[in-house]
């Protein structure tokens, strides 16, 4: 059995055109994008989370799926601000 490592989502999640922050124990995964390219960065996101489930479930790690969060922050001053994923 072989669990994620770190260093496994710092070679992956950048394949997918996804940001990584990590601090001890604690990953986020996270986009910046225009609100016209939110479905896209969504979908971006899921894939690479798709990804990591199979990854872990090949190495027979089982990820507490209960603690994890997705958060969507936009900004709404006008129609082409930034949006974080």
């Amino acid at each position: 059995m072989r669990a994620i490592v770190m260093a496994d989502l710092a070679d992956l999640v950048p394949k997918h055109q996804v940001n990584l922050h990590s601090f001890a124990d604690d990953s986020q995964m996270y986009l910046h994008c225009r609100i016209s390219e939110a479905s896209s960065a969504v979908s971006q996101l899921e894939d690479c989370i798709f990804v990591i489930g199979h990854m872990s479930a090949n190495n027979n790690n089982n990820n507490n799926t209960s603690i994890c969060k997705a958060h969507n922050v936009s900004i709404r001053a006008e129609s082409e601000a930034p949006l974080i994923v």
